[in-house]
Order: C-alpha cells, then structure tokens, then sequence
C-alpha cells in the first residue's frame, strides 16, 4: 500500500464524505433499533437496557472497523480507517472509537471539527490513535452508483 505519509493528500478521505458516512451510520442504527426494541421486549433499546444498549452501539463502530477499517457507512462511501503507515487499524481501533470520539465530542463537537482545519484531515480520535481516513480505491458503492463514468466502447 502506498505510503500515507508522503505529501501527496489525494488519498485522504474529505470531510464531507466522513459526514455523510457517519450519518449513513447513525441511519443504521436508527433502523435496527426501530426493528428490534419493538420484539425484544425491553431487553435491548429501553431505558432498563442502557448497558447493552452502549455495547451494541460501541461494537457497531468498534468490530468492523477494527476488522476491516471500515462501518457500513463508510463502506457505502467508499472510504476506511487506517494507520499512519496505511494498514488496518486492529486494536488501534478501540481506544480511537471509545475514547477519541468521546474526547471528540464532549468539548462541543470541536474534536470532530477539527477535520477541517487538519492537513489530513484528522479529528481528534484519529490523532489519539494515530489513524487517518482514506478512499478506499477497492470498492465503493457510492462511486458505482453516482460517478459519471464514460460509457465501455468496447460493450458496443
């Protein structure tokens, strides 16, 4: 994989398309909890199941992209979570979306807002764990669907 490092930023994902893959996300929660709390009967997504409400929502963000550096939203939009040097994140995955994103967000939001003002594009959690957000050239879904690609002249 190319090194992250270099000055060439064309690899960073923008941060429009960080938002829009967290609101793709926080979509999916939204839809499997309107899908489950009404059968589990207050085990999960009640105000009795705050615990396992957490952990779900936790390792919603945690497990995939400590697998393969990338949510469903991020999937979507084609973009993944790696570290500095470009490989997935592994454990380096937890302390970035536990912690990072809690110190990114419990200051107003500005740790989530500094993507912005940052050269490449890093947030608060992402420094804390020393990862990036990159496109990820191998799939993306919302390239398939909304790029305006010249037709194949070989297919005619």
């Amino acid at each position: 994989m190319k090194n992250i490092n270099s000055n060439n930023n064309a690899d960073l994902a923008s941060p429009i398309k960080r938002l829009y893959a967290f609101i793709l996300d926080v979509g999916i929660i939204v839809m499997i909890i309107f899908m489950v709390a009404p059968i589990s009967k207050g085990f999960m997504f009640s105000s009795n199941s705050t615990f396992l409400d957490l952990i779900f929502i936790l390792s919603y963000f945690v497990i995939p992209t400590a697998i393969k550096g990338k949510t469903l939203g991020k999937w979507i939009t084609g973009i993944k979570v790696v570290d500095l040097e470009g490989y997935l994140p592994g454990p380096k995955a937890i302390p970035r979306e536990i912690a990072g994103r809690f110190v990114s967000l419990i200051v107003i939001g500005i740790g989530v807002l500094w993507i912005i003002f940052d050269k490449k594009n890093q947030s608060w959690h992402d420094k804390i764990a020393g990862t990036i957000v990159i496109e990820d050239s191998n799939f993306s879904l919302f390239n398939k669907l909304f790029s305006r690609s010249k037709p194949d002249k070989k297919s005619k």
